[in-house]
């Protein structure tokens, strides 16, 4: 959740901390917004597949 809000405040793209024309406070909340991001995107990921997993013995139960 933090992510998304310090994307909201973040004026540029993400992962603009590549291009190396940030400086300061921009490239601060550019580095954290796309570290959260990217961190998050995997979590979601992982977090997903370990659903889909144990997922099976849930339809099982429902039917």
């Amino acid at each position: 959740m933090l992510a998304i809000t310090l994307a909201f405040l973040d004026p540029n793209a993400y992962g603009a901390i590549f291009n190396g024309e940030l400086v300061g406070y921009e490239f601060v909340i550019n580095l954290l917004v796309t570290l959260m991001m990217s961190v998050s995107v995997v979590a979601t990921i992982f977090s997903g597949w370990e659903y889909i997993k144990g997922g099976k013995d849930l339809f099982k139960d429902s039917i």
